[in-house]
């Protein structure tokens, strides 16, 4: 473990013989755990990060899912339906 903790600060710019830090001075600097830095992900790995899209679109999509308007399609095409609909009723 000692191995692994020398190399971890070598690599973090510090040198291997500063064994009498405590660890409360290496987190005040600004250095990271050694677990964190274990599942830290590297930059080139990590890809492009999407831009989030205004979300008045999404809204408005949601919107026209959930209630659909009602068109008024004028008194003729009412009577043509409801009669339509009669004639079926009588062929049942």
């Amino acid at each position: 473990m000692e191995y692994i903790e020398s190399e971890m600060k070598k690599r973090r710019g510090g040198t291997a013989k500063d064994d009498d830090e405590d660890e409360d001075q290496v987190v005040d600097r600004g250095l990271v755990d050694i677990y964190e830095e274990l599942y830290r992900i590297p930059d080139r790995l990590k890809g492009e990060q999407k831009q989030q899209e205004p979300e008045g679109n999404v809204q408005l999509s949601t919107q026209m899912l959930t209630a659909i308007p009602e068109v008024d399609l004028g008194i003729d095409t009412r009577l043509q339906n409801i009669e339509e609909t009669e004639r079926a009723k009588r062929k049942l």
